[in-house]
């Protein structure tokens, strides 16, 4: 089994600044490699796309992963990413020279991502060419249709089924030509998406959500490293911690 992981490292880290959420220590350890060593260590990638922001960044990124990379099997290549998101996924897939039959697209302030759930991505992916993980919304959501004066004060309120809502996360999997196909599409229309599946919606092709039980929150304000620190200490201590109402991805 093979495929690629591209991991995206290039964003601005606004919410956290001046941190870098990717190199913020969880456990003695930079989030990003938590991530990578759980692609490494399910042997479903030999091919790994490491897309960065700037040379600063690059290096301390090798100093951080070049040992758990030298250990492994997999082949590296490294790509400078773009102002957005977007512009980082479609530089790798259109610049990478080995990309496999399958790609997993990951952002590298998600560190906890499960094995298990890696196999049934891929498992998945190569059954229906998509394989997007996601869990239930379980809040209770409105939409803002008026206010008075001040925004958001005295609102008139919707309310949204939720029994239909699903929150991405990533990884994403996908089958190399379609993803491909895909932002080529984006990028002809001039479209501005927020993650990979809105680009293969826009093309016209179904996407499946494969379920995630286990917690993998993205790691986007300073908060998020303290619950990230608990969950790296039940993992260690061998102790499930699953989701609950209120986790945010």
């Amino acid at each position: 089994m093979s495929a690629t992981l591209l991991l995206l490292t290039a964003g601005e880290s606004s919410r956290m600044a001046p941190a870098d959420k990717c190199l913020l220590p969880i456990g003695g350890r930079p989030a990003v490699l938590h991530a990578l060593q759980s692609f490494l260590d399910s042997e479903l990638v030999d091919h790994v796309v490491l897309v960065y922001r700037d040379a600063v960044q690059y290096g301390q990124l090798q100093e951080a992963l070049q040992p758990s990379l030298d250990s492994s099997r997999v082949s590296i290549e490294v790509i400078q990413g773009g102002a957005q998101r977007q512009d980082s996924v479609f530089k790798a897939l259109t610049q990478a020279s080995g990309l496999r039959k399958y790609v997993f697209i990951h952002d590298g302030g998600r560190p906890f991502i499960n094995r298990e759930s890696l196999r049934a991505l891929y498992q998945t992916v190569r059954k229906d060419r998509t394989a997007v993980l996601a869990h239930r919304v379980t809040d209770s959501i409105k939409q803002v249709t008026a206010y008075q004066t001040e925004p958001y004060r005295l609102c008139t309120l919707s309310d949204v089924d939720r029994e239909s809502l699903w929150a991405m996360e990533t990884p994403q999997a996908f089958a190399t030509e379609l993803i491909l196909e895909a932002y080529r599409k984006v990028y002809a229309d001039a479209l501005r998406i927020t993650d990979d599946a809105a680009a293969v919606s826009y093309l016209g092709y179904p996407v499946t959500l494969v379920e995630n039980p286990f917690p993998n929150p993205k790691l986007t304000l300073a908060k998020d490293v303290d619950y990230a620190a608990f969950l790296y200490e039940n993992r260690r201590n061998r102790k499930p911690a699953y989701l609950t109402k209120g986790d945010s991805p």
